[in-house]
């Protein structure tokens, strides 16, 4: 037994890479392309358009530009943002490349946001943020994954 077994493992140690601790909102950004609603008169609902997408507490904002954002100014969907306790990111049939949705869970009748990322790791990352700010959003709402639409959102008056 000559050798010498150099102290601790060396570099493997660490906390696993910089995860955010006690629960705190993952803020991510970057640029998708969003499907138009539909809504429009010229026709130009079923058209992708670029917009930079900012991730934060929970809620997913959109900005017509990353000047937008960057200068200050207000996000498109400010008043209206997307609570991610109430939508699910999923890939459905993908009609192109990098395609996902977000799903509403609490109300199917709602809008469901068509969106495009520009490359696949820009989709895995966006996926994953979205899922992992999901839970979070359930959690700090009182939520648990399999119960959102039973939360307290009466949609059933006494009179039916």
């Amino acid at each position: 037994g000559w050798w010498v077994v150099s102290g601790g493992g060396g570099s493997g140690g660490g906390d696993g890479g910089g995860r955010v601790g006690g629960g705190a909102m993952i803020t991510h950004e970057g640029h998708l392309y969003k499907k138009g609603d539909g809504t429009s008169a010229l026709g130009t609902g079923n058209v992708f358009r670029r917009r930079y997408f900012v991730l934060k507490d929970g809620r997913l904002f959109y900005f017509k530009t990353w000047e937008d954002y960057g200068s200050g100014g207000k996000a498109t969907n400010l008043k209206e943002p997307i609570e991610m306790h109430r939508y699910e990111a999923k890939i459905l049939d993908s009609d192109g490349p990098n395609r996902f949705d977000l799903v509403p869970t609490d109300n199917p009748l709602e809008r469901k946001w068509e969106l495009q990322a520009a490359t696949p790791s820009d989709l895995a990352d966006w996926l994953d943020v979205l899922q992992q700010t999901r839970a979070a959003a359930l959690a700090r709402h009182g939520l648990t994954e399999g119960r959102s639409h039973e939360a307290p959102v009466l949609r059933h008056g006494p009179h039916d």
